[in-house]
Parts: C-alpha cells; sequence; structure tokens
C-alpha cells in the first residue's frame, strides 16, 4: 500500500489539476525533471521541436498517465480504509474528475490514433470504477462526433435497404455472401 505525506498527497492532487487544465489540441509533456513532472504544450511549431528534441511521445504520455491514475486508485483506497481521510478521499474524487475531462481534450489532440485513444478509455474507464465516480459532464466531443457520423452512416444505410449501394439488399459487393 501506498503511504503518502500531507506532501505527496498535494504533488498527487497538483498532477490530477493539471491535466483538469489540458484544452482540445493541447499536448502534455511528461519528461519533466523538475516538479510537478507535467506540463501542458499549446498547439503550434515549438510543441512539435520540444517534442522531438525532449524525446517526447504518445508512449511516455500514456505510461505517465496509467503511472498517475493507479497512484490515484491507491491512494484513494487507502483513504477509503482510513476514516479520518474522508476529505481527501472526497478531494481525490473531485480532482480525478477534472483529470478525466481533461484527457477527453487530450484525446481530441490524437484523433485518429486508435491504439493511443483506446488506452485512455481503458484507463479512464478503470479509474472511474474503481472511485465509483458515475455519471458527470465528461464531455468527449470526439466520442461523440464518431458516434454521430456513425448513427448518420446507419441512417443511410438503413434508407437504400442496403450496406453496399447497389439496391439488392445482400451487404456485400458482389452478393457472394449469404445472410
Amino acid at each position: 500500500m501506498m503511504h503518502c505525506t500531507h506532501q505527496c498527497d498535494q504533488e498527487l492532487l497538483t498532477q490530477l489539476n493539471i491535466l483538469s487544465r489540458v484544452m482540445p489540441h493541447d499536448a502534455i509533456s511528461t519528461n519533466n525533471s523538475c516538479k510537478p513532472p507535467i506540463r501542458i504544450q499549446k498547439p503550434g511549431m515549438q510543441r512539435s521541436l520540444e517534442r522531438f528534441f525532449c524525446g517526447e511521445n504518445r508512449r511516455s504520455n500514456i505510461v505517465y498517465i496509467q503511472q498517475l491514475l493507479m497512484q490515484v486508485v491507491e491512494r484513494y483506497e487507502t483513504c477509503r480504509k482510513d476514516s479520518y481521510a474522508t476529505n481527501m478521499r472526497e478531494r481525490i474524487v473531485e480532482e480525478t474528475k477534472g483529470a478525466i475531462k481533461g484527457l477527453y481534450n487530450l484525446k481530441q489532440s490524437y484523433e485518429g490514433d486508435a491504439q493511443f485513444e483506446a488506452a485512455l478509455d481503458v484507463n479512464i474507464a478503470t479509474v472511474k470504477l474503481r472511485l465509483n465516480i458515475q455519471g458527470g459532464d465528461f464531455t468527449d466531443v470526439a466520442s461523440d462526433a464518431a458516434t454521430s457520423k456513425q448513427n448518420a452512416t446507419q441512417k443511410v444505410i438503413a434508407d437504400d435497404g442496403g450496406g453496399d449501394g447497389d439496391g439488392d439488399n445482400d451487404d456485400t459487393e458482389d452478393g457472394c455472401c449469404s445472410k
């Protein structure tokens, strides 16, 4: 189990708070030797150069996010066993909710990178499950847009009567496969 001091708690909450400030199209830098180890990078040429020369990449970012969220879960569970740590447990949940919003925004920055998006989705779902976070306003614009696009495509297919646009209702290009 993780036994944190007040300073460790503050560092954990600070990192979550920084993640909550990520806006769509921002990136994060996690290769920092100073505290806190996370920085927000705004879009632009300078960001590209900094990421290249500092060896920053999505893989290191996702590893950082996984480790941070595991620390969150461990600290939350430690607080759950300590009846005097109710306030800390509540702060962890609130800061994590904000961080989840930031992670959804970060996901928009890497739209089209299925591996990165999937890793974020799994990490978000895990921390929400472990901290019993339900509902909330976790605006996931990228997923909402993808769902809307998929629904529109399904409507077009339904209106056409078939999936391949030839009107024969066989959902294949050459009709060789049976339903």
